[in-house]
């Protein structure tokens, strides 16, 4: 929403919001169906467009371009992946390999 409305979000998901792996899944649904409407609605010109925001902690404005927004999303998320990875794993339930190599050859994608 930042990036295609300006809007930040004022406050952190809550796990109240998500009683259930359902309510997880459709939400992650929608934020998937939006991105991909975001990102089929741009074109490279949008990479340095300036995008100014407020942060939820310790509320800040800034600005950073498109580019530099959808890069961090990438590598935050790749944080967030790993950090799953090693608690399923500390709990005997590690899911594999998950690097996008492997992702890539179980595409068949050389």
């Amino acid at each position: 929403m930042r990036l295609w409305h300006g809007i930040s979000p004022v406050a952190a998901l809550k796990p109240v919001e998500f009683p259930d792996p359902s309510a997880l899944l459709s939400r992650w649904q929608t934020e998937e169906r939006h991105m991909r409407e975001y990102i089929a609605g741009s074109n490279d010109g949008d990479l340095t467009r300036v995008v100014t925001y407020t942060t939820m902690v310790n509320p800040q404005t800034r600005q950073h371009t498109v580019e530099h927004c959808l890069k961090h999303m990438v590598f935050h998320d790749m944080q967030h992946r790993s950090e799953a990875a090693a608690i399923l794993t500390n709990f005997g339930y590690s899911p594999g390999n998950i690097d996008l190599i492997y992702y890539l050859i179980e595409l068949g994608i050389p």
